[in-house]
């Protein structure tokens, strides 16, 4: 069942209130994940096309809409897509999850925090079938901004989203850090050394402001192991390549 919530950030939208994680943090506090919401809400205005993967019910889609930002928004629970594009039915919404390989793949959750899903990683006590597709298979033109809620799976969207990332200068990356949920992390740390010369936490203050904390990551990866969860503000590591690419484009 579906619920109605207005949100602090100002939006409005319909969620699964069976949804135990999501609709307990809205019912409480009115957002879910106020790092990502605020940011997005003091930074919209900046951007005009954005893709979402990992987009649930659409609370980043209702902040960008509203200021009038195209979204593509994929999502790879059925009950959570339907919600979507209920929600949202004038934007691109996509029922697919990504990685870094097109294919196939399951989604597994617990029936009461869909929200939590993992592509490909067995646990909980409910699974769907999906079909998998990289961000650039999408081939997406002029996006400005990325934003990827995976649930541990963020390094995987990255490498499949390489080429849309170098094709588009000045693209921010917004990506959920959640360590628990990494298979490898020293294999992911050494994915944002390797192809980020930016690493910021995202950081929710009172009064529903935002700062940053840049991680160095050769100094203090420790930063990025220690916390429980984290939004990251990513900036692309162009190439000799790319530059070349990029004034030719220009």
């Amino acid at each position: 069942m579906t619920q109605s919530q207005t949100f602090r950030n100002g939006i409005t939208i319909n969620i699964d209130e069976n949804d135990k994680s999501e609709y307990g943090k809205v019912s409480d506090l009115d957002h879910i994940n106020p790092s990502l919401e605020f940011y997005l809400v003091d930074n919209a205005s900046d951007f005009t096309d954005a893709c979402i993967v990992g987009a649930g019910c659409g609370v980043a889609t209702g902040i960008l809409e509203s200021a009038g930002v195209s979204t593509t928004n994929i999502e790879p629970n059925a009950d959570r897509f339907a919600i979507l594009d209920q929600n949202f039915s004038d934007e691109t919404n996509i029922e697919k999850a990504c990685s870094d390989a097109n294919g196939t793949g399951t989604m597994y959750f617990f029936d009461d925090n869909k929200s939590g899903g993992i592509l490909d990683m067995i646990f909980g006590d409910s699974s769907q079938e999906t079909d998998i597709v990289t961000v650039d298979s999408l081939i997406l033109a002029n996006c400005d901004l990325l934003v990827v809620s995976a649930n541990g799976k963020e390094v995987d969207v990255l490498k499949g989203a390489e080429t849309l990332i170098g094709d588009n200068s000045g693209i921010k990356v917004v990506i959920e850090w959640k360590p628990d949920q990494i298979s490898n992390i020293n294999t992911a740390i050494q994915y944002l050394r390797d192809n980020f010369t930016s690493i910021k936490i995202i950081h929710w203050e009172t009064g529903d402001t935002i700062s940053f904390n840049t991680v160095d990551v050769d100094e203090n990866e420790e930063n990025l192991r220690a916390v429980m969860t984290a939004t990251l503000l990513l900036e692309w590591k162009v190439s000799d390549g790319e530059k070349v690419q990029q004034i030719f484009r220009n």
